[in-house]
């Protein structure tokens, strides 16, 4: 049995005990942080929540609210996962396929903060995914902040060798799938077929009037020069014409990465920048490093990341799926440390 999310009672687990078409089944509710979580953002800047199965929902973050476009209901390529020596996972119980993915998770939460701890006895550390917003009692400014923190703590259980680990989140926002964002014949580009929803986002890519796509179910891939606001569609997607850009410090000692920026120009409600970038807070004096690349596909993104922890990053502006990852190097038995 699993999650209804149809029907008269909607996520709703049925015990398993009892028949499934038996009149007095017992329907319970399912465990703490799958049906909701903490939502995680700036008040008043839209919100993320981090589930407890590990995935992302409930995503207001584009100036969708319940007056103009829906919630994103679910981005399933948008995770972590991480890499312990050559032994790569999502921190998911349920990731996309081709994706491994993680034993178990505990979720406990409260505002401003969600915590998930990995249950999974084949991983030599233990390790736990913190999410949490800017909260300033008194100091509506700072809480106001339209971004979240996301840690991952890490302690080496192996006594006899020391651990290197890599810490990675993916961001595949260019896709949005099941959404539609239906235009006007005056606001059409083109109207053509498309393979996959990579290759309609490329033909936008392609033509300089383009501002956003939608791929319906039948295959069919409309450009629109508008970016009109987005729709809950079953088994459509759509996009916003963008590109991926690095951020780095103009001087200083650290050379490195700072952000890497999923970059759509406009002024529209759903265009600006959505940046994953790397903390300087923890672990003061610590080795870790950042690095970042885009990929045409999840599949080439985390394959590079179970290859290497995408220690040799490649960064191309039109990839539809970036990622940026946190490496710590020589984890001792028993030290623990911080990612962000």
């Amino acid at each position: 049995y699993a999650w209804s999310q149809s029907g008269q009672c909607p996520f709703v687990f049925l015990d398993k005990n009892a028949k499934e078409s038996s009149s007095d089944a017992e329907l319970v509710p399912p465990e703490l942080g799958i049906r909701s979580a903490v939502p995680l953002g700036g008040i008043g800047a839209g919100s993320i929540e981090l589930r407890g199965d590990g995935t992302l929902q409930q995503l207001t973050i584009w100036n969708n609210f319940p007056a103009g476009a829906p919630k994103f209901w679910a981005f399933p390529d948008a995770l972590f996962g991480m890499r312990v020596g050559k032994h790569s996972v999502s921190l998911r119980t349920v990731p996309p396929a081709g994706i491994p993915g993680v034993a178990a998770l505990k979720y406990s939460g409260a505002y401003p903060m969600s915590r998930l701890v990995v249950d999974d006895p084949s991983l030599p550390v233990n390790a736990s995914l913190f999410g949490y917003s800017s909260y300033w009692v008194g100091d509506m400014n700072r809480s106001a902040t339209p971004a979240v923190a996301f840690s991952l703590l890490v302690e080496n259980t192996d006594a006899s060798q020391p651990a290197d680990i890599d810490f990675i989140f993916t961001l595949p926002f260019s896709v949005e799938p099941e959404s539609a964002r239906p235009s006007g014949p005056d606001d059409q580009v083109d109207v053509s077929a498309a393979s996959s929803p990579e290759d309609c986002l490329a033909q936008c890519t392609a033509s300089a009037t383009c501002a956003s796509w939608s791929l319906d179910g039948s295959g069919t891939c409309t450009l629109a020069s508008s970016v009109p606001l987005n729709r809950y569609t079953q088994g459509a997607h759509s996009g916003v014409k963008g590109s991926f850009e690095v951020d780095k410090f103009p001087s200083g000692s650290y050379q490195g990465p700072v952000c890497l920026t999923l970059h759509r120009p406009g002024t529209g409600p759903a265009q600006g920048g959505l940046s994953a970038c790397r903390s300087f807070e923890e672990n003061p004096g610590s080795e870790n490093t950042v690095t970042v690349s885009t990929a045409s596909s999840m599949e080439k993104l985390w394959g590079a990341f179970a290859a290497d922890g995408l220690q040799s990053g490649k960064v191309t502006a039109d990839d539809p799926y970036g990622a940026m990852v946190v490496h710590s190097k020589a984890l001792q038995p028993g030290e623990k440390r911080v990612l962000s």
